[in-house]
């Protein structure tokens, strides 16, 4: 009985909806927009930044690189944002537990009461942090002094997580049990800055001395430096730039091929270009660009009583 062994490395690219994204830097200075136009062309995007995690793998791709576009360029728009971009953090509208007691043209998000208030960001307050490695009312540490809100989500992440969201009215009572009756800084803000491929993630990591809430009429992009800080620039400058790329994968499938009871001989190369164009036409829809074998390097070709390993390439 002839039976030949068919390994299959699957090699390709994944869907956008399950595939793992990683990030690559490109030496060639280009412009902001021609940067964005390239990684559409190959890859998926700019670079987008999601948290801290992702900050840190893009800081290793920019390999000490410093000024080097990633997908942040400002909007015309502002637009209120959580610092705190855990993912699975918010339930559904959460996000958008926004109860104001005043909200007026200022910037940072301030708590009194169980009420919001926007004020101006220079404005020295205490922080109310959030610990994620705590629970229950733990998780809500108040700062011992009094800062603006820059240095106040400096301090947050440097100490703890981060400055605390509001997430439901459960979460503000046990603020109003923490704080008490003072107005404190919250990690509500708000910003124009818009990612290139549409994503809504708040996350953002600039200079600690940065004042970013700027004219929304001066267009501006943003880079990563070496310090994996961020800084806006003018979109026309040309700088190294990092795209969000699929990541390839490979996966392997072991498949027994048996000519038993169909007088098929697997020595036979046509009966070998019969399979690889089964195997090609079954394969058309998965991304497949090449399809070939490749013979196993310790195994000889398959008698009637021996086997033989092949390999099945796609990429």
């Amino acid at each position: 009985m002839d039976e030949m062994y068919l390994l299959l490395l699957l090699s390709g690219l994944c869907s956008l909806s399950s595939c793992v994204i990683e990030f690559k830097l490109f030496q060639n200075p280009m412009t902001w927009d021609e940067a964005r136009a390239y990684c559409r062309e190959e890859c998926v995007d700019l670079a987008t930044v999601d948290d801290m995690e992702e900050m840190q793998a893009a800081l290793k791709a920019v390999k000490g690189g410093n000024g080097v576009w990633i997908g942040l360029q400002k909007g015309s728009q502002r637009r209120w944002h959580w610092s705190l971009t855990q993912k699975d953090f918010y339930k559904a509208g959460e996000k958008d537990y926004l109860i104001w007691g005043q909200q007026t043209d200022n910037n940072c998000g301030s708590y009194k009461n169980g009420l919001l208030y926007s004020v101006s960001c220079d404005r020295l307050y205490f922080a109310v942090c959030f610990d994620e490695t705590k629970q229950g009312q733990d998780r809500y540490v108040l700062s011992s002094g009094k800062m603006d809100w820059m240095a106040a989500r400096e301090y947050c992440r440097t100490h703890y997580t981060d400055l605390t969201s509001v997430r439901n009215e459960e979460e503000s009572q046990i603020l109003q049990e923490v704080v008490g009756a003072q107005q404190v800084w919250i990690g509500l803000f708000r910003d124009p800055w818009e990612w290139s491929d549409g994503s809504s993630s708040s996350f953002r990591h600039w200079m600690a001395d940065l004042v970013v809430f700027t004219d929304l009429t001066v267009k501006e992009c943003v880079i990563v430096r070496g310090s994996g800080r961020w800084e806006p620039q003018k979109c026309t400058d040309r700088r190294q730039f990092l795209c969000s790329c699929e990541k390839s994968f490979k996966q392997f499938h072991k498949v027994k091929i048996s000519s038993k009871d169909s007088g098929l001989d697997l020595n036979d190369p046509a009966v070998k270009e019969a399979i690889l164009k089964h195997t090609k036409q079954q394969l058309s829809g998965a991304n497949v660009g090449v399809v070939q074998w490749s013979k196993h390097p310790d195994k000889r070709e398959p008698d009637q009583s021996s086997s033989s390993g092949c390999k099945l390439f796609y990429s």
